[in-house]
């Protein structure tokens, strides 16, 4: 038994996935932007709605954009409790970032026409209905197989960064 114990031990300390916070947001954010899709979790009365999100690529500053319907659900949502979970997974399928925020709806035209992708144009007639949704990242937790990031062998309890 103590033999067991003690592999268990090494195994935990020696699996070498230690990096700097740098190493982990660059990871994060190549993550991030090859993933296809993403998926928005926002809270109301105690509950949890989740809906798949296209996204816009994020930049160093770790704030993320969405394109959205100004009548839908998740405005409400956000407007009265602004902190959300965004979920991206590796293209690969060998990973993930789930990030944690707090999301802000913004109506400026100049935001609404940098954060616009042609294709949705047949979903607003004009852009008199269309949002961007802003994410402050917080913090973020990561797992990825490519890069060796793998969770606590006895907890599965992944990295976490914490972000100014």
């Amino acid at each position: 038994m103590l033999r067991f114990l003690i592999v268990i031990l090494f195994f935990n300390i020696s699996f070498g996935q230690e990096k700097t916070p740098e190493e982990y947001k660059k990871i994060a954010l190549e993550i991030i932007n090859n993933a296809n899709y993403s998926v928005l979790t926002t809270v109301e009365n105690n509950q949890v709605d989740s809906r798949t999100m296209d996204h816009f690529k994020v930049e160093s500053d770790f704030i993320l954009y969405f394109g959205t319907n100004v009548n839908s659900r998740k405005v409400k949502q956000i407007q009265k409790n602004s902190n959300v979970t965004v979920h991206f997974n590796s293209k690969e399928n060998d990973g993930y970032v789930s990030i944690k925020g707090h999301a802000y709806v913004n109506n400026d035209s100049v935001v609404i026409n940098k954060y616009w992708k042609d294709d949705w144009n047949i979903f607003y007639r004009d852009k008199s209905n269309y949002r961007v949704i802003k994410v402050i990242i917080k913090s973020f937790e990561l797992i990825s197989e490519r890069y060796n990031i793998l969770g606590d062998s006895l907890t599965w309890k992944s990295p976490k960064i914490i972000l100014n």
